[in-house]
């Protein structure tokens, strides 16, 4: 009897896949501030890149302190979220099943790094 193949999972469903997992802990900040506060709006734009927010860790020792830099670091990092996990989780289902485990209790920290961050 021969082997089967390992079946490799298709790109947009493990883009699909880690798009809910990497963002749904951001989730909170729709409900969170007021729709008139600027400080609101300033998160809510941001949302997209938050994944990434712990590349600032590097970014800032290495004198990256404009905001334009800061958000071409986020922007980086949540890049290489992706990439990584959607290299990985093509692999096979057990594969994707895992960097979703990984990436979830990533999540998870960062929702009350990100809370704590919007609330100081």
């Amino acid at each position: 009897m021969t082997p089967t193949p390992r079946q490799r999972v298709s790109t947009l469903s493990v883009l699909g896949v880690l798009a809910i997992v990497l963002w749904m802990p951001y989730v909170w900040l729709l409900f969170e501030g007021a729709w008139s506060s600027d400080y609101y709006w300033y998160w809510l734009k941001r949302w997209p890149v938050l994944p990434g927010l712990p590349s600032l860790l590097v970014a800032r020792p290495l004198g990256m302190e404009t905001a334009t830099l800061e958000l071409t670091a986020i922007t980086i990092g949540t890049l290489m979220l992706f990439a990584v996990g959607t290299l990985i989780g093509r692999r096979s289902h057990r594969w994707l099943l895992c960097v979703c485990i990984v990436y979830a209790m990533y999540g998870g920290w960062m929702c009350f790094v990100t809370q704590a961050v919007y609330r100081a």
